[in-house]
């Protein structure tokens, strides 16, 4: 039975960034095909499966657009998806799992594979005890692999993107593309949110307030505003109520403000947003709340739950 790691050393501790910008950074290495082709060959092989003939593409995009000129060409594709990879990375997890105790659940980032691997890369130095031969390929697999579709007998992949960039760990970029293939294909990110192409390139002081109407998801209309300006887009509002009425010092220190935004809309009479000042990064926003607020005190009974006490005002 390993034995359990319940602490860290200070020493291992300061090494956890490292690892991380490690695996973050893994993508704009050039893909090896040597070594992506031989460990796609023994995750096939791990599955009981032949050999693939494997197909590279150079974005995604291209290598989806070939799976389905192929799927027209022949007998449909018999799609394998990535069960070895869901099997491989359970195993693996589990090993991980069963011997770290005590240790901070922050650190235990799932949202891709260059993360996952980061943190089973970096346990492995502290001591965790994982199968070599399954460790290895996972490993060789995520640092080459960075799009796949496999089916049965034939495996199409993506070269690497040629540019990708980073804020704070997230994908951004603002006035262009986040993440670029080396035939146009690219995506566009800021603050680690997706948005339309619009968003990222159009300059804040010529972005279109239809076109913020228009949009539904409230991630990427939480960017227009921040790119926008919050002091712009409050300057097209009425202050409702303010943290200056109450006696809060939590209030006062986030600046609390309860806005009527209905001019920008032009099918609502009412529509109140919270503003707010986040203590720790300095910068202002504004979160919508249900049309029923009236009061700042109404606006964070709705943010918190109807049933919590605010700030010891019930």
């Amino acid at each position: 039975m390993p034995k359990l790691i319940e602490k860290l050393t200070k020493e291992q501790e300061l090494q956890i960034p490292s690892y991380f910008d490690k695996w973050l950074n893994m993508p704009l290495k050039p893909m090896d095909k040597q070594i992506a082709f031989s460990a796609i060959e023994r995750l096939y092989k791990l599955m009981g499966e032949e050999k693939p003939q494997i197909i590279v593409g150079q974005s995604p995009l291209q290598t989806a657009l070939m799976v389905f000129v192929c799927s027209k060409l022949k007998e449909p594709l018999v799609n394998k998806k990535v069960e070895l990879w869901s099997q491989l990375e359970s195993q693996l997890r589990s090993q991980l799992e069963s011997q770290l105790s005590k240790i901070n659940k922050d650190w235990y980032l799932v949202t891709g594979w260059e993360p996952f691997c980061s943190w089973i890369d970096y346990s492995k130095m502290i001591g965790v005890k994982f199968d070599d031969d399954k460790f290895n390929l996972l490993t060789e697999f995520s640092k080459e692999i960075s799009f796949i579709i496999p089916y049965k007998g034939i495996c199409f992949v993506s070269e690497k993107p040629i540019e990708i960039n980073w804020k704070n760990k997230l994908l951004h970029k603002d006035g262009g593309a986040s993440v670029k293939w080396v035939d146009g294909y690219s995506m566009w990110n800021l603050n680690g949110v997706k948005v339309p192409e619009y968003l990222a390139v159009t300059p804040s002081g010529d972005l279109s307030l239809d076109w913020f109407n228009k949009q539904e998801n409230a991630d990427v209309r939480a960017e227009f505003i921040r790119k926008y300006c919050v002091e712009r887009m409050k300057s097209l509002g009425r202050k409702i109520d303010s943290y200056e009425k109450y006696n809060n010092v939590w209030w006062t220190k986030s600046e609390y403000e309860l806005l009527d935004m209905a001019p920008i809309f032009k099918t609502v009479k009412y529509a109140p947003f919270l503003g707010m000042r986040n203590l720790t990064t300095g910068t202002f926003h504004l979160e919508g709340v249900e049309p029923r607020c009236k009061t700042i005190k109404e606006a964070m009974a709705f943010r918190c739950g109807e049933e919590v006490e605010i700030a010891g005002i019930k």
